[in-house]
C-alpha cells in the first residue's frame, strides 16, 4: 500500500520576528495555508504574549499538530515573555497526546485577560483579604499577568487532564471575566488549581483539601497556592440519613428558635449540625467569598466524606452574606445522585442560573435581600 503522502506545509508556523512593535505588523501575518490570522488584541501590557498563544490555539483549526506547533512557538512565547520582564521561563515540548487540551486552556487562561481594568474603589494586592465587607471588583488588572503567564506555560506542557471540561471552566470563567477580583474559595485541590488560581488575579483564592496525600503532592508542584488541609465527619454511607434528618437540628435549619423567621444560620462551631463545616480555618469564617467552586471532597464510595457538608456550608455562607452582591455557587458532578439532591435542597432550584456538562450554577442572594420570599424555619425546604 502506497504511504500516504502528507501535508508539511501544515507542520510549520510562520516565521516570526523574535520582537513585533505594537500593534506592528502581526496583523499582516498568515498562516502556511495562506489563511489571514486574526488579528492581535490592541492591550499594552503583555498583548504579543496573549496574542501568541491566542495565534496557537487559532491554528488548531488548520490541524496543527500540538506538539510540533508548541515547540516552534517555545522561542517566540520566550522572546515575547522577555519582553515584559519574566526572563527565567523555561517552555518544555509536551508530548503530542497530552498537548490538545493543554492548548484549550491556554486560551481559555489569556482569554480572560483580556478585559484588563483598573480596579474601583477595592484592592485586592499582596494575598491580603481586605476589607470583609467589601463589594467584589469590576475586572482584571496588569499586576495578575505574571500568574497567567505562569498558568499558560504550565498548562502547554502538563500531560494531565482537568476535571472539569472545557465549556463547563468557561461557565465559571464568565463570572470571573465579571466579577474579578474576587474572593474566591474552591473545595479541593487538583489539576486545575493553577487555572483558578490564575484566573483571579489581584483577588485572593483559598483551596480546602481534605487528602493528606494528594494536598502534599499538590503543594509540592505548587507552593504558592494558598491552601489548608481540612477534615470532614461525614461519609456517603449516611448521605440519606443526614438528608432526611437535618430539620430535627435546630442548628442546621435556618431561623430555628430565632426571633426572625430568615436569620442565618451558623457555620462556624456549630458542631451541633452534622452538616456544618464547624472547625475550618479562621480565614473562612472571617470573610465573605464572591464565589464557592464546590468540586471536591471525594464521593464515589461508601466511606468517602461526599459533598453534603460542603453544599450546606456554601448555602449557609450565601445566606449570611452582608456585603453588595450575590455569591456565585458553583457544583461539580451533579449526575450524581446526592449531588442533585442537596444542591435542589440547599442551594435551590429558584437561584440556579446556568447549566454546562456535569456544572451547576447558582447566584443566591443573601437572607437579608430576599423578602418575603424565603420559607421559614419550618418549611418545606428551608433554606429557600
Amino acid at each position: 500500500m502506497a504511504r500516504r503522502r502528507g501535508h508539511p506545509t501544515l507542520l510549520r508556523l510562520p516565521r516570526l520576528p523574535p520582537v513585533t512593535p505594537l500593534p506592528g505588523s502581526v496583523s499582516a501575518w498568515r498562516s502556511p495555508t495562506g489563511i489571514p490570522l486574526p488579528p492581535p488584541p490592541r492591550r499594552r501590557v503583555g498583548s504579543d504574549l496573549i496574542y501568541l498563544l491566542f495565534l496557537a490555539c487559532w491554528l488548531k483549526k488548520e490541524r496543527t499538530p500540538p506538539s510540533h506547533m508548541c515547540a516552534k512557538l517555545g522561542g517566540v512565547v520566550r522572546s515575547a515573555l522577555d519582553r515584559i520582564g519574566w526572563r527565567r521561563v523555561r517552555i518544555h515540548q509536551p508530548r503530542h497526546d497530552a498537548s490538545a487540551f493543554g492548548l484549550q486552556r491556554i486560551f481559555l487562561v489569556f482569554h480572560a485577560s483580556f478585559p484588563m481594568k483598573r480596579l474601583r474603589g477595592q484592592e485586592l494586592g499582596g494575598g491580603a483579604l481586605g476589607n470583609n465587607h467589601a463589594p467584589s471588583g469590576v475586572g482584571y488588572e496588569p499586576s495578575g499577568l505574571a500568574a497567567l503567564a505562569d498558568a499558560a506555560v504550565y498548562y502547554a506542557s502538563t500531560r494531565t487532564v482537568p476535571q472539569q471540561s472545557r465549556a463547563e471552566i468557561s461557565l465559571s470563567l464568565d463570572v470571573l471575566r465579571r466579577r474579578a477580583p474576587i474572593r474566591l474559595l474552591v473545595f479541593g485541590l487538583g489539576h486545575d488549581s493553577r487555572l483558578w488560581h490564575a484566573l483571579n488575579p489581584g483577588g485572593v483564592t483559598v483551596f480546602l483539601e481534605e487528602d493528606p496525600e494528594w494536598y502534599r503532592i499538590v503543594r509540592a508542584k505548587s507552593p504558592f497556592l494558598r491552601a489548608h488541609l481540612v477534615t470532614y465527619r461525614t461519609r456517603m454511607e449516611h448521605a440519606d440519613l443526614l438528608f432526611d434528618s437535618y430539620k430535627n437540628f435546630s442548628s442546621c435549619v435556618p431561623g430555628a428558635g430565632a426571633e426572625a423567621a430568615d436569620a442565618p444560620v451558623q457555620v462556624r462551631d456549630n458542631a451541633a449540625c452534622p452538616l456544618a463545616l464547624h472547625n475550618l480555618p479562621p480565614e473562612v469564617y472571617e470573610n465573605e467569598w464572591d464565589m464557592l467552586m464546590l468540586d471536591a471532597p471525594k464521593g464515589y464510595f461508601a466511606s468517602a466524606p461526599g459533598r453534603m457538608a460542603a453544599i450546606w456550608t456554601a448555602a449557609a455562607m450565601a445566606r449570611a452574606r452582608r456585603g453588595e452582591g450575590d455569591t456565585d455557587v458553583f457544583l461539580h458532578d451533579v449526575d450524581r445522585k446526592v449531588e442533585k439532591k442537596y444542591a435542589e435542597e440547599f442551594l435551590c432550584d429558584m437561584f440556579r442560573v446556568g447549566r454546562a456538562g456535569r456544572l451547576w450554577h447558582f447566584s443566591i442572594p443573601p437572607v437579608s435581600r430576599r423578602g418575603n420570599t424565603t420559607a421559614s424555619g419550618g418549611g418545606k425546604r428551608p433554606f429557600c
